[in-house]
């Protein structure tokens, strides 16, 4: 019988598990050292350099199988190339007399190209149409050297920074994967999760694995990180599997999954055909999410969603310079292009890891909506920006390409940008106050409602009630336990409001020497990491305290900064219902002392009357 809830690891399977993530550990390090290494040495343009697919030399861009498509050209852009008939699209059979499939690896493909000056090499391509032909083209230095001309690159420059952009994938992986190893080895999800993204690491090193003749092997470690992560996904993040049914996923998948690990060329291509299973892990995970109260776990959550979102988000966009890679002519920019499209994809598979990393170490789980907020700005800001910039650039070019004459293309890009710039300026503030308030909505509540509140608030109520009814917002806003606001009563503190602690221990070591006199301070080993001074610039009359979050974190940059622009109206609230208290408090003083006079004569004025009562008659 499957478990609903998996075990912690001990014993006997604590100690495969440590002795699993070494061996992964060494063998992701390996491999980038390796791949690096491998790169590196092949220097100069003697040899036929692999960067993106692209075989520079014979005057053609090809590019390697992706998901259900076959190795392909893509642009022939030498003289030879273009002048031999060679299409964009047409489909690459057979190389050198040698058959070319799916299956052909990266590293396998550029050993059968004799890279040496004036060598020929032959290719068989299909058509649109199905027909077969034969093409040969010649291997020349001087196609490497127009495809990098202007751009300050080379082909062993530009293959060093794509090998230093896979390692620093392969860093941002395995730190999250150390320190679960380190914090959370006993649990099995976390474990699980910390030899996926080692091995996910080693998926860039592909042209070495074939180099050294092991892209069997390769293949099945590669694939190995998404069986896992599908096997124990619905378990996320404590161990428990929901719905219960989603526990068959441990024999289910395997049985899949495994024997689909043949087909795969790399581990791209297996990441596809385990797409359709992520989607529905994705949906439970969601459906799971719905369910869950406010606390630490939905903001697990929440972690995840942003690594996937900001992830997929960052490969779609590796997908799309796929169609720019391949209308781009030769140099400036392609070549930066290039190496940006393979940065881009490092970095959507160390966002996704990351994401995953942060929400099961439970770091910093409070700043998932800060970060998703700004993220959103960005990426909006970025998009609409370059589609303004675009679209102008374009209209100018269409409508104006006359009165401009030759230098048409060049005046409509700076006109294009100035228009963009003036466009998309007045927008950014709105649009980054519709994403707070999507996004990270108490930050919004405590920028937007909270001083509207608080006006209104000290037109009505004393200085207790005010503090006791801002504390309570603050603190559910900021999600911290303890939480108090003091006065200042000339050299003594007076705790106005508190929540999650007695007012004898907030002041337990608290001195007015020890709260800044103006601004914050921000202290993470104090029992309140954050102190705000509540008030004019020269001189506070009150503090808010804050302690830390569930996680053990102070609150975050954003919510400081939303809190700071009310510490001035929120000082000015709190004078003013402090004189009102005070003047209401004299008032009422006086009233019971002319209450207390009036009864005094009363009982005077009733005293002479007794006295002077006439006696009655017998």
């Amino acid at each position: 019988m499957l478990p609903a809830v998996l075990p912690r690891l001990r014993g006997v399977w604590l100690g495969l598990f440590r002795f699993a993530f070494a061996a992964v550990f060494a063998l992701a390090v390996f491999s980038a050292a390796g791949a690096t290494w491998f790169e590196a040495r092949e220097t100069g343009l003697t040899t036929a350099e692999v960067w993106s697919g692209a075989l520079y030399g014979l005057g053609v861009r090809i590019f390697p199988p992706v998901g259900a498509q076959s190795w392909r050209v893509f642009r022939p852009y030498s003289a030879e190339a273009i002048a031999s008939g060679i299409r964009s699209g047409d489909e690459i059979v057979g190389l050198n007399g040698r058959p070319i499939t799916r299956a052909t690896g990266v590293g396998r493909f550029p050993q059968l190209i004799d890279a040496r000056e004036g060598r020929h090499a032959v290719f068989a391509l299909r058509g649109p149409k199905g027909a077969v032909h034969d093409y040969v083209l010649t291997w020349r230095a001087r196609n490497i050297e127009t495809w990098y001309r202007g751009s300050g690159l080379d082909s062993w420059r530009q293959t060093m920074a794509r090998r230093l952009g896979y390692d620093l994938m392969t860093l941002l992986l395995l730190l999250p994967a150390i320190v679960l190893f380190l914090r959370r080895q006993r649990e099995i999800v976390a474990a699980a999760f910390a030899l996926s993204l080692g091995l996910l690491s080693i998926g860039p090193t592909n042209e070495y694995w074939g180099a050294i003749g092991l892209l069997g092997a390769y293949r099945i470690v590669t694939a190995v990180p998404y069986v896992l992560v599908l096997m124990i996904g619905c378990a996320f993040p404590d161990g428990r599997f929901w719905p219960s049914w989603t526990r068959f996923s441990l024999i289910a998948v395997p049985l899949v999954y495994l024997p689909l690990i043949s087909i795969g060329v790399d581990y791209s291509n297996f990441s596809l055909l385990t797409a359709p299973a992520f989607i529905v892990l994705v949906v439970i995970l969601a459906l799971r999410y719905r369910r869950l109260p406010a606390g630490a776990e939905r903001q697990q959550f929440r972690w995840v969603a942003f690594g996937l979102t900001a992830g997929v988000f960052t490969l779609l966009l590796r997908f799309a310079l796929t169609f720019a890679q391949a209308g781009l002519s030769p140099a400036p920019f392609s070549p930066w292009v290039d190496f940006s499209a393979s940065f881009t994809h490092a970095l959507g598979y160390a966002v996704i890891g990351g994401g995953f990393g942060i929400a099961l170490l439970r770091f910093r789980l409070y700043d998932a909506e800060s970060l998703v907020s700004r993220s959103a700005a960005l990426a909006s800001t970025t998009l609409l920006l370059g589609g303004v910039w675009g679209a102008s650039e374009k209209a100018i070019e269409v409508g104006f390409s006359g009165l401009l004459g030759q230098g048409a293309e060049g005046s409509a890009t700076v006109v294009g940008a100035g228009i963009a710039v003036i466009f998309v300026t007045p927008l950014h503030g709105r649009l980054h106050k519709w994403i707070e308030k999507r996004f990270s909505s108490e930050v919004w509540d405590l920028k937007e409602r909270l001083p509207e509140k608080v006006t209104a608030l000290s037109q009505r109520v004393g200085t207790h009630a005010l503090c006791d009814a801002v504390l309570d917002h603050i603190a559910r806003a900021v999600r911290v336990t303890p939480a108090a606001l003091v006065l200042r009563r000339g050299d003594d503190l007076v705790v106005a409001a508190h929540r999650g602690i007695l007012p004898d221990q907030v002041c337990a070591g608290l001195t007015q020497a020890s709260l800044p006199q103006s601004g914050e301070m921000v202290d993470e080993t104090a029992a309140f990491p954050f102190r705000l001074a509540l008030g004019e610039e020269d001189e506070a009359c009150a503090w808010l305290l804050l302690g830390p979050r569930p996680d053990g974190t102070p609150c975050n940059r954003d919510e400081r900064g939303a809190l700071a622009e009310l510490a001035a109206p929120l000082g000015r609230a709190i004078a003013t219902t402090d004189a009102r208290d005070e003047h209401d408090g004299r008032v009422a003083a006086l009233l019971r002392a002319l209450e207390a006079r009036l009864g005094a004569i009363e009982a005077y004025i009733a005293r002479g009357r007794v006295r002077r009562a006439p006696a009655r008659p017998r």
